[in-house]
């Protein structure tokens, strides 16, 4: 792991150290290009354990919450109906759109079929065609050969 540090080090790029190009340059943080990061000085918060019970103090700690303004909540339901309503009719664009694309797909895969299947029976009629003319040349072949024998 150190070996690969090191040679993905040697090739990050040089960037400059503040908000201005003229600044000294500096080379990237590693942690942010590897997304790596050490845990050995991360410092953490300490909590209680799930299991503990709730502290004597807190027990009979009543949080009152904010009483809601009816416009307010009239306000962001008309525009949470209004998202709904946008991203349903996207949905229901993309979906279209989507499904014209498979219809063209397959309109073009029935067609390549089609020339396919006519490939294979012009390749069968010239076959029997071939075979049905091959008799009488093989005959003036070996008549032929046969004169001059």
């Amino acid at each position: 792991m150190a070996g690969m540090l090191t040679t993905v080090l040697g090739r990050l790029p040089l960037l400059p150290a503040g908000k201005t190009a003229c600044c000294s340059i500096q080379r990237l943080d590693a942690s942010i290009v590897l997304g790596v990061q050490q845990q050995r000085w991360k410092r953490i918060r300490q909590r209680k354990p799930r299991w503990m019970p709730i502290a004597p103090s807190k027990l009979f700690n009543i949080i009152e919450h904010k009483p809601a303004d009816p416009d307010e909540t009239k306000q962001l339901k008309r525009l949470y109906d209004l998202y709904r309503t946008e991203i349903k009719s996207l949905r229901h664009y993309f979906m279209k759109e989507h499904q014209l694309a498979l219809e063209e797909a397959d309109k073009f895969s029935a067609v390549s079929l089609e020339e396919v299947r006519e490939h294979e029976r012009l390749l069968e009629e010239n076959e029997k065609e071939n075979q049905a003319s091959s008799p009488d040349e093989r005959g003036e072949e070996q008549a032929g050969g046969r004169e001059d024998g």
